[in-house]
C-alpha cells in the first residue's frame, strides 16, 4: 500500500433506514447506498480505508417547491388519493423546516477529519420524532406478521 489510509464519504438519506410510503423509487435507491457502503467499508477496512455514511434527513434545498408542484392526478380516483395528499403536505412542510446545507457540509467535514469517524452520522431536524423514535419501532417485516395478518 503507498499513501496513507482513506475515506469514501456516501450521501445517503435516512430513508435509507425508514421507508415512507409513496417514494419508494428513491428510498430504494438509498437503502441501496447504504448496503454498498456496508459491503464496501468490510471490503476496505483491511487497507486502512473507512467507508462512512451520511445519512442526512430534510434538507432546505428546492426539491420542496419541486414537490409541491408534482402532478398527482394519477392517483386522483384511486384508494391512495387522500393519504398521498395527507403524506405530501405533512413531507413538504416538515422539508421546509430541514436543516440548512452547511449542517451537511459539517458532517462532512467531521467524517473526513474525526480521529476515528463513525461508521455512519444520521443529520436529521428533530432527532427524536424523525430518527430516535422510528428507530426504536418495529416494522412488519421484523415483527413477523403481515397486513393481512396471516403471518
Amino acid at each position: 500500500m503507498t499513501g496513507g489510509p482513506g475515506r469514501i464519504v456516501n450521501i445517503t438519506s435516512v430513508v435509507g433506514k425508514f421507508a415512507p410510503p409513496f417514494v419508494g423509487d428513491y428510498t430504494i435507491s438509498k437503502h441501496g447506498l447504504e448496503a454498498f457502503s456496508e459491503s464496501l467499508r468490510r471490503e476496505l477496512m483491511i487497507y486502512g480505508i473507512d467507508v462512512i455514511a451520511i445519512g442526512p434527513g430534510a434538507v432546505l434545498t428546492p426539491i420542496w417547491d419541486k414537490a409541491e408542484k408534482s402532478d398527482d392526478t394519477a392517483y386522483a380516483k384511486t384508494d391512495y388519493a387522500a393519504a398521498l395528499k395527507t403524506f405530501k403536505d405533512y413531507f413538504i412542510a416538515d422539508g421546509r423546516k430541514g436543516l440548512p446545507p452547511e449542517r451537511i457540509s459539517e458532517a462532512i467535514h467531521r467524517a473526513l477529519t474525526a480521529p476515528k469517524p463513525r461508521v455512519g452520522y444520521a443529520i436529521v431536524p428533530n432527532r427524536l420524532v424523525n430518527w430516535t423514535i422510528p428507530a426504536c419501532c418495529p416494522n412488519a417485516s421484523s415483527t413477523g406478521s403481515s397486513p393481512s395478518g396471516s403471518g
